[in-house]
């Protein structure tokens, strides 16, 4: 009798509890991802990397097509070419 009496005085409330806990888990795992991408950044790393690498071929070849009209020398549009395809590959 008393026995039964601890269990059923101890094991709802932890029960509830042991619910509870796993409720908000469940909440914090859920909001983690767009609370995560707000307070760090809102695009991914490796698409920035691309991105700049990107950016950097293009002044690249842009430099290179200056140089080139400037002052022809042979091979320079394999060069421009080249960066091209760079560009295309990422």
């Amino acid at each position: 009798s008393s026995a039964k009496s601890f269990f059923v005085q101890t094991f709802r409330p932890l029960a509830q509890g042991i619910i509870y806990l796993c409720e908000e888990l469940i909440r914090q795992n859920d909001a983690f991802p767009s609370q995560f991408q707000s307070q760090v950044a809102s695009t991914d790393v490796i698409e920035q990397e691309i991105l700049e690498q990107i950016r950097e071929i293009d002044r690249m070849k842009a430099s290179m097509e200056a140089i080139s009209q400037a002052m022809p020398i042979p091979g320079m549009d394999a060069m421009a070419n080249l960066f091209t395809v760079m560009r295309k590959k990422l």
